[in-house]
């Protein structure tokens, strides 16, 4: 996820938004991603936002998984903060 995304930011407990890079890089990888994480989790909701100067990721999960959310938080580390 490092790779896909520049930033990471908490929205609420239950809320985390990944800005991804603007050329892209690592989507497909992150994509994949995702989709085994609701194939084995299918209560986590995984949103791609796009607008014209910016696209993210936002996994929004209930409040019982919340701390789920620090994982994929450290899976950015590499590039992003929390």
């Amino acid at each position: 996820m490092a790779i896909a995304a520049d930033t990471a930011e908490r929205r609420s407990p239950t809320e985390l938004s990944f800005r991804l890079r603007p050329d892209l890089a690592g989507l497909s990888d992150l994509v994949r991603l995702a989709q085994r994480e609701h194939a084995c989790c299918p209560f986590f909701d995984f949103t791609l936002r796009i607008t014209a100067t910016s696209s993210s990721l936002v996994i929004s999960v209930p409040s019982d998984a919340a701390p789920v959310l620090d994982t994929f938080a450290g899976l950015a580390a590499g590039r992003a903060a929390t």
